[in-house]
């Protein structure tokens, strides 16, 4: 069963905050992780920030929950946004090239930016 627990802030406007408190991303949360994504897109919003302050490592498995999360949102005309990744989290997504995929931003503050030029 999964431990890892995520923080949900909904400042409005369809937009969603998710901050993952674990510090790993890992095959033991991506389930419920991508379940979670799912069923907050279906509930209507339009646009999802990742937060990944905490988060020192990711494995394919949470990548893999991250996509699902993505195309669905994508085929929805919305957006997934992830933010404050370390330079370790962030060289996985570059090297499995996602980062070309999902938009990434350096802050939550820079997400919301991006979330209010496209409104």
């Amino acid at each position: 069963m999964s431990a890892m627990l995520y923080d949900y802030k909904r400042p409005g406007s369809g937009l969603l905050i998710i901050t993952i408190l674990g510090i790993r991303a890992t095959l033991n949360d991506a389930g419920s992780f991508r379940d979670k994504l799912l069923e907050e897109i279906q509930n209507g919003y339009k646009v999802i920030i990742v937060n990944f302050e905490r988060v020192e490592f990711i494995d394919s498995t949470f990548l893999g929950a991250l996509v699902v999360g993505w195309k669905k949102i994508n085929s929805l005309d919305g957006s997934l946004v992830l933010t404050n990744l370390n330079a370790k989290v962030k060289d996985t997504f570059t090297l499995t090239q996602l980062d070309k995929k999902i938009t990434i931003a350096a802050t939550i503050e820079d997400a919301i930016l991006l979330f209010k030029a496209k409104n």
